[in-house]
C-alpha cells in the first residue's frame, strides 16, 4: 500500500481537512502543556505556505456527545494559542454549515467529540465532514486507531 505524503498534492486553493491531536491538558482554561499542538505546527505551516485553506478537527477530553458546546472541553484555548503562534486569525466554529460557507484561511471546528455520531463512526457525520474538504490529512497518530467519524469514516467520502 502506498500512502501519499502531503507533498504529493497541489494545495493552492484547496480546502485541507487536518485531523490533528490537540488534546492538551488545561488548568483553569489555560494550556498546561502545548507539546501536541506544537507537533502539528510544521504540517499547518506547510499547508498554509502552499496556499491551502485549513479546516482543523480535533478533540479535547471526553465530553458527552450532546451536540452542544461544553465550556470545559472547548478548543477555544487551543485556537487562541494557534492564533498567537501563527500570527493569524482562526475562525472557531460550532456549526459545520458555517465551514461550508466560509472562505477563511484557517477554520477550527469546535471539539469534534461534541458532535453526535463521532465516536460511533456515523456515516452521515463522516459524509458531512468529507463534503467540506478537497484533501484529508490524518496528523493525529494517537487517535488513528479509533474508528470515529473524523478519523476513519471521513476517508470514505
Amino acid at each position: 500500500m502506498h500512502l501519499k505524503d502531503l507533498t504529493d498534492y497541489q494545495l493552492s486553493g484547496k480546502r485541507v481537512m487536518l485531523r490533528a491531536d490537540m488534546n492538551v491538558p488545561l488548568k483553569h482554561g489555560i494550556i498546561a502543556n502545548a507539546e501536541r499542538i506544537d507537533r502539528s505546527l510544521p504540517t499547518i505551516k506547510h499547508i498554509l505556505g502552499e496556499g491551502g485553506k485549513i479546516i482543523l478537527l480535533s478533540h479535547l477530553g471526553r465530553p458527552q456527545e450532546t451536540g452542544k458546546v461544553q465550556a470545559e472541553f472547548s478548543l477555544k484555548p487551543v485556537a487562541d494559542y494557534l492564533e498567537e503562534k501563527l500570527n493569524m486569525p482562526i475562525l472557531l466554529v460550532e456549526d459545520l454549515e458555517v465551514v461550508k460557507k466560509s472562505n477563511e484561511q484557517f477554520i477550527m471546528v469546535e471539539n469534534i467529540r461534541f458532535y453526535k455520531g463521532e465516536k460511533g463512526n456515523d456515516s452521515n457525520l463522516a459524509e458531512k465532514l468529507g463534503s467540506l474538504c478537497d484533501i484529508f490529512v490524518m496528523d493525529a497518530f494517537a487517535t488513528s486507531h479509533r474508528e470515529h467519524a473524523s478519523t476513519t469514516g471521513v476517508v470514505s467520502f
